[in-house]
């Protein structure tokens, strides 16, 4: 599940067999991406294609229903007396003409992100006919249609009809519903892919300081994990809902604390070598007044001792006893550790005593923004309860901001190892952490770079005054700017263009574009002066990227600005915060190529240090050079 959630992350798809590789390719490669995993079935057999829609339901898809004034059309088109769902059934004796007149109505009909045919071969003398009506349909079309023509063979005429036109074709139902929720998750991923949470958090502001400080502390008494205090204190940095809880030493405090509480009270014991209280007992709950509680902690030191001797008791906490209402038990935390390549991980899922066997965990890599959280939880079956039932309505935005909340944790602080807040109740009035485990350990560098996927750095951003009064914002590229950089290139002389990018184009080519504005932050980088507006309404004026080779040995620069801006001592701006910013990142050398007639861009590198040389093969192309000899 883990790895799943890390080729996911990262656009990719994960297949099982060689088989299941040849129908993804096929897939992928004829048909367009499926935004959702809702289809329409048509076909010429009720039975085989409830086969396919139960497979559909079985692995995460979903019928669409059919519209009343849909099924009306339909009717005119189906056998009289045949059932109008979905899957939609032509009879045993459909031809062309139904075949392509009920894919016209479904292709007009709402819902669906595709359409699968389901056709069984019964008139061989038909097959052709039936298969060019559906090609001739589907072209007019942008929606994606797969077929399966249930036992055919590559040589069959149908076959190499639909070949012929592009369009996807499997011998079962089984084969051809796989592909098609493969579409779907090779489109969700490549959503995912997109997605560029910050480094700093916009919608809460964490006491950093205060966390650090805890984690200081924590390792300087060596404490593993954390105490019960330090776990609060944690936790309250991030703004982490926890319930009241009071902290004593013996029996005897927990005693005074149940009395200043008043009423029923949950005492549970803390021991660092105690991973699981209730296996020893050292949780009891609904006890009332001082005596229940000594009574109960001084039983359960008897306990512990009895059942692991030499066990560090560090004390006990004492709650008031909340009733769990219509609060839902969920399990939120961290993990780390050498199974897991791809740096933490972070989980969601059905939380309370019996989490292991229940088994409803989803993973994720940090870090997170909203759309990302609610993606994880949408992979459990926990959030389809927590969505569906109105009687039982939950805070999901609380729930959602709490996954924020330890994302943020692991991406300000390397020293965290491992954390599980569970239970954590979630209910209408939001979110109550009841009890969480937290172990830390010595970071071996900052915390940013343990992660699988570098945050997009949002401490590079800053404004940048004009001298006509106007603002532009300097900050790291974002998958939405692809627009306004196509914008800035169509604004681009031919001169420039070629100067920028060595050819002449008015466009950049899609993958091209792609490559300049979907990032590896770790090793790439790419500052623009755009508008203040958010990403994907601003826009662009100018860019310099940076492109470091594994070791960080080297990296090559190459920068383009609006004309409209020369003068202004913008190019030099963009230079020397790319410069800092490879010598915050310990690359050892800038490099980049230049023309020999571009005279501006050769003057600002000697300005800033570079050194130039004349490439031997090729003397209208200038290489320079600038060591950092300063860098970290």
């Amino acid at each position: 599940a883990i790895f799943d959630a890390a080729i996911g992350r990262v656009g990719m798809l994960r297949v099982d067999t060689m088989e299941h590789w040849f129908n993804a390719v096929k897939a992928l490669a004829l048909s367009p991406l499926l935004r959702k995993n809702r289809l329409f079935i048509l076909g010429n057999s009720r039975s085989v294609g409830l086969v396919a829609g139960d497979m559909l339901s079985r692995e995460g898809g979903q019928l669409t229903a059919i519209s009343p004034a849909m099924c009306a059309e339909l009717a005119r088109v189906i056998p009289p007396g045949y059932v109008i769902d979905n899957p939609v059934d032509l009879g045993d004796r459909a031809g062309f003409r139904e075949y392509d007149r009920a894919l016209e109505l479904l292709l007009q009909e709402p819902g669906a992100s595709g359409i699968l045919i389901v056709h069984v071969p019964i008139f061989p003398d038909l097959e052709r006919e039936i298969a060019q009506a559906i090609i001739a349909r589907a072209a007019r079309n942008r929606r994606p249609v797969l077929v399966s023509w249930v036992g055919a063979t590559p040589g069959s005429p149908a076959w190499q009809a639909f070949q012929e036109a592009g369009i996807a074709t499997y011998r079962t139902p089984e084969e051809a519903v796989w592909s098609c929720l493969r579409i779907a998750e090779y489109a969700r991923n490549q959503a995912l892919l997109m997605e560029t949470p910050s480094s700093i958090p916009e919608a809460f502001t964490p006491d950093i300081a205060a966390a650090r400080q805890i984690i200081a502390t924590a390792l300087a008494t060596r404490q593993d994990p954390l105490n019960i205090q330090a776990t609060h204190a944690l936790l309250t940095a991030y703004r982490i809902p926890l319930v009241n809880t009071g902290f004593a030493a013996t029996p005897e405090e927990a005693a005074q604390l149940a009395a200043q509480l008043g009423g029923h009270v949950a005492l549970k014991i803390f021991s660092p070598q105690i991973a699981n209280r209730a296996d020893v007992g050292g949780v009891a709950l609904a006890l009332e007044g001082p005596q229940e509680v000594f009574e109960a902690a001084t039983a359960m030191l008897r306990r512990v001792e009895t059942l692991a001797a030499g066990t560090v008791i560090e004390g006990f906490a004492v709650q008031p006893m909340l009733s769990r209402g219509d609060a839902y038990e969920i399990a939120i935390g961290v993990r780390t550790g050498r199974d897991f390549k791809a740096g933490p991980v972070l989980f969601f899922g059905h939380g309370g005593t019996e989490t292991q066997v229940i088994n409803d965990l989803a993973y994720a890599l940090p870090p997170l923004n909203m759309h990302l959280a609610r993606e994880l939880m949408s992979r459990t079956r926990i959030y389809a309860k927590l969505r569906a039932n109105p009687g039982r309505a939950v805070d999901l935005d609380a729930l959602a901001m709490t996954l924020l909340k330890v994302s943020q944790m692991v991406i300000d602080l390397g020293e965290l190892i491992q954390l599980d807040i569970n239970p954590l109740w979630v209910s209408r009035d939001g979110v109550l952490a009841l009890s969480a485990r937290i172990c830390v350990a010595p970071a071996s560098g900052p915390a940013t770079e343990r992660v699988a996927i570098r945050p997009y750095p949002k401490e590079l951003e800053q404004p940048v005054p004009l001298p006509d009064g106007r603002s532009l914002l300097l900050r790291p590229i974002l998958p939405e700017d692809e627009p306004a950089l196509q914008a800035m290139v169509g604004r681009m002389p031919p001169e420039d263009v070629r100067r920028r990018f060595f050819q002449s184009f008015k466009e950049l080519p899609p993958d091209m574009a792609a490559r300049l504005t979907q990032l590896d932050y770790d090793r790439e980088m790419t500052l623009v002066l755009a508008g203040p507006e958010v990403a994907g309404k601003a826009a662009m004026w100018g860019l310099v990227s940076l492109s470091a080779d594994p070791d960080r040995e080297q990296a090559e620069y190459a920068i383009a600005l609006d004309r409209s801006l020369a003068g202004q001592g913008l190019g030099a701006l963009l230079m020397q915060q790319i410069i800092a910013y490879a010598r915050q990142r310990g690359i050892q050398e800038v490099v980049g190529e230049v023309l020999d007639d571009n005279e501006p861009m050769l003057r600002l590198n000697q300005a800033l240090g570079f050194t130039l040389e004349t490439d031997p093969d090729d003397h209208h192309l200038i290489h320079v050079h600038l060591p950092l000899l300063n860098a970290s």
